[in-house]
């Protein structure tokens, strides 16, 4: 892949081509600025399409992308990702909603909190729906475990939820000591109680990250809210 540096930019060219529809081809580019990539944490990165040259249904043509606050290191990643959906044809409907199950890195010194608009999100989703009983138990090293179950303990309840023993434990579990993030565990991946698929439902209508995981060992139609430790950035997320 050809990288061009001038002026302290990196432009990364993502050369794809894709059938699309009736034949239509397109070859993306991105283009990262480094110098955005150092501009004040409030910013948020964001991609936006700077423009599109397309000629025809039936010849394509060009569509530019431009990415801000990322560095040369999650860009190659990026570029990655965009060359690997446009390559495999990769649904996008499906990739977005898969995107919900990737965990979120939390801003470094930032507690995970559950926001007024995250607990109302939560209620909507939930709303109408047959209740649920759910066990909620946070890593004892997580530092700001309790207070974000407690978060999302309070939006169950005001949902007519209970949470068993009407507590949140703070155990260390041996086979869930290394999840991070929050997971729901279920007795079985492939056949969740209705209860467990609610619950996700709800939390990632509520853009908080959950995953799935099985426990044999619990029963068919139980679930329980793990809350682990913070997730960690990768060595590219360092890189920023």
């Amino acid at each position: 892949m050809p990288r061009l540096f001038c002026h302290g930019a990196v432009m990364v060219m993502v050369m794809v081509m894709v059938m699309v529809r009736s034949a239509l081809a397109l070859s993306l580019f991105l283009l990262i600025s480094a110098s955005a990539a150092q501009a004040d944490d409030a910013t948020p990165a964001a991609c936006t399409v700077a423009s599109t040259n397309i000629l025809s249904q039936d010849q394509g043509g060009d569509v530019t992308i431009t990415c801000t606050r990322l560095s040369e290191a999650a860009g190659q990643q990026f570029a990655d990702i965009l060359t690997r959906i446009l390559q495999d044809r990769l649904d996008a409907q499906m990739v977005m909603a898969k995107l919900d199950e990737v965990d979120q890195i939390p801003a470094a010194g930032i507690a995970r909190t559950v926001t007024e608009e995250q607990r109302q999100l939560i209620l909507q989703s939930l709303g109408g729906k047959p209740v649920g009983l759910i066990a909620i138990t946070a890593h004892p090293e997580a530092g700001d475990g309790p207070e974000f179950a407690k978060g999302v303990a309070t939006a169950l309840l005001q949902a007519g939820w209970q949470i068993e023993g009407q507590q949140i434990r703070r155990v260390a579990l041996p086979a869930l000591d290394l999840v991070p993030g929050l997971a729901i565990v279920v007795h079985d991946k492939a056949t969740p109680s209705p209860q467990a698929v609610r619950l996700k439902a709800a939390l990632n209508a509520a853009h908080i990250t959950v995953k799935l995981i099985a426990d044999p060992t619990l029963a068919s139609d139980a679930a329980l809210l793990w809350v682990g430790r913070r997730p960690v950035a990768t060595s590219a997320e360092q890189a920023k």
